[in-house]
């Protein structure tokens, strides 16, 4: 009880189904005077293809825009000293983008073009060349350099992508406060004058 002068949670309190219970349970952990400093996905941030498998349960189970942050911590006892939400990532556009919508046709031909009929849309490339003893061997046949592949696959997206990102987060970050990918706050428990 009392022992911490500040207690983080890096990417977890969307996970909880209880934020509230969580924060009862982390508060009494906290000096007078100290500080809780929370980060997590913000929900303001721009989701290019609407909201991804993991922003819902059982992975995330709450979504919080910095409105929504300050009154929860202000009602659990808190003082919100600061909020930042102002980054938007080229690795978090540039992935949105290959991951979701690059790969999934790329995977699905390559699949087709190495194992034919073989292929199933539920396998991935990983299982089929185990459990396929025939088939044949190829550049994609060793997991470490479809790694490297993707990778370099990445990377040139990301490069290519990088004039479309400085439109957007133009478009985002001037005009539109607090729409970054990531919110940050930090807050100090009431019972004790803020320090600045």
């Amino acid at each position: 009880q009392g022992e911490f002068s500040v207690v983080t949670l890096f990417d977890v309190l969307e996970h909880t189904a209880e934020p509230a219970q969580l924060l009862g349970h982390i508060k009494p952990l906290i000096k007078p005077g100290g500080y809780l400093v929370i980060t997590l996905p913000n929900a303001l941030r721009p989701l290019l293809f609407g909201r991804a498998d993991y922003d819902y349960p059982p992975h995330h189970f709450t979504r919080w825009t910095p409105e929504a942050m300050k009154n929860f911590l202000e009602r659990n006892g808190f003082l919100v000293i600061r909020q930042k939400a102002d980054s938007l990532a080229l690795r978090y556009i540039a992935d949105s983008y290959f991951f979701f919508i690059v790969m999934p046709p790329l995977i699905g031909l390559a699949k087709k073009i190495i194992f034919g009929r073989q292929s199933s849309p539920s396998k991935t490339i990983s299982d089929l060349y185990n459990s396929s003893l025939g088939a044949q061997r190829t550049l994609l046949s060793d997991e470490r350099m479809r790694r490297r592949i993707v990778n370099a696959a990445r990377s040139l997206f990301q490069l290519f992508l990088t004039p479309f990102w400085v439109l957007l987060r133009f478009h985002y970050l001037h005009g539109q406060s607090m729409r970054g990918d990531c919110l940050y706050t930090l807050a100090q428990k009431e019972d004790c004058r803020p320090t600045r």
